[in-house]
């Protein structure tokens, strides 16, 4: 029995983790020689790729570099389960899964639904929850700028983010969006571009994440970001699990309407009047993966076993709430810069992203290796 990893280094590195309970191989592919995943203990085997070849995933020449270099690593007659880090994994999967099925256990999905943010904006408004006012750029006209901030991102995938080395960025003027225009012309469509309206009154950005089948939610797991890098737009350095209600009650809804199979996480806002506005589904793993499998949900051994072995699991939304996580390499930049040392946080609740007593190699190479990591990615 064996899986594949595609992409990331401490994602990744979190995955195993997750999955070294159940005594399987574990393959992973990334396009680095520094991967913190590389040196696991719980990894059987680490797939080289030429650099660059995932980070631009979305140029064909790319994808077919991928699609013939990953079917070669399973043996014939052998499907093994595969693991996504983003949104231009998951897709690449989706658009060559006639062929990756030979020898890959892919869901059955509409994944465009999902993956492009403007079509999901559309599905949030049919199932009447509140989300951001979505437009592409092609079709967005300037007198909405007036009173209104706008968030400007890439409509599918990593290249918007490739382009600006940002997730997001701010339209706020005329001149400001002009300026986006002109940037992109020669990049991209205005059609693969979309501005969401911002929400100005920012409380809290929250997590419901887990795993479902034909639409059922059947392990969930939430969690607040405490601190972020970058201070907008950014990806979680520091984590509390928690339980809320009304978050879960709106990924209810709209997993089943999807009729989702498979790992998600359902990224929300809450406003300081306590409003909820869905952000986006990534229909994936995340980078505290394993935080999910510290407070007692395991969710890529479930999906596992499903794929693999066709068991369902009894509805389970019980987990620890009040713990934290922090990735040291990235939270620990974001306290300096910040002067936050004497709030910082941690405590005998808190666990680590890569320090890891039963798997400790990952934790010494980060140390020695920093500069050269930061370099990569």
């Amino acid at each position: 029995m064996t899986c594949l990893i595609i992409g990331n280094h401490t994602q990744g590195l979190g995955i195993l983790r997750s999955l070294s309970t159940l005594g399987i191989e574990t393959h992973v592919v990334n396009e680095t020689h520094i991967s913190l995943s590389r040196f696991s203990k719980y990894i059987t085997k680490y797939h080289f790729i030429k650099g660059k070849s995932l980070k631009y995933l979305y140029h064909l020449e790319n994808s077919e570099y991928l699609l013939r270099n990953i079917l070669r690593i399973v043996p014939e007659g052998q499907r093994w389960v595969i693991f996504g880090m983003n949104e231009d994994t998951i897709n690449f999967v989706y658009q060559n899964r006639d062929v990756l099925n030979e020898r890959f256990l892919i869901p059955d999905n509409n994944i465009k639904l999902i993956i492009d943010k403007f079509y999901f904006a559309k599905e949030i408004e049919k199932i009447g929850l509140a989300s951001p006012k979505t437009f592409l750029l092609d079709n967005f006209n300037e007198d909405l700028l007036n009173n209104n901030f706008y968030v400007c991102k890439g409509r599918i995938g990593n290249k918007f983010r490739n382009l600006s080395n940002r997730k997001g960025m701010e339209i706020k003027t005329k001149a400001d969006l002009s300026r986006l225009k002109k940037g992109i012309k020669d990049f991209l469509n205005e059609d693969e571009v979309l501005l969401q309206q911002k929400i100005r009154k920012n409380k809290e950005v929250l997590s419901c994440c887990g795993f479902a089948i034909d639409g059922e939610i059947l392990l969930s797991f939430q969690y607040v970001k405490l601190r972020q890098h970058p201070d907008e737009f950014g990806t979680g350095t520091f984590l509390k699990s928690i339980k809320n209600k009304e978050i879960f009650n709106q990924s209810v809804s709209i997993i089943a309407h999807f009729a989702y199979t498979g790992i998600y996480e359902i990224e929300y806002v809450k406003d300081f009047d306590e409003q909820y506005y869905v952000i986006e589904v990534n229909p994936r793993t995340w980078k505290s993966i394993n935080f999910a499998s510290n407070c007692g949900q395991n969710i890529c051994k479930a999906y596992y076993d499903y794929m693999k072995k066709n068991i369902i699991p009894a509805p389970n939304y019980d987990y620890v709430i009040d713990k934290t996580w922090v990735d040291l390499g990235t939270d620990v930049p974001v306290l300096i810069k910040n002067g936050q040392f004497k709030n910082i946080g941690y405590n005998r609740n808190t666990c680590f992203c890569v320090l890891h007593t039963k798997d400790p190699l990952p934790f010494f190479t980060e140390m020695i290796l920093f500069p050269l990591i930061m370099l990569n990615y």
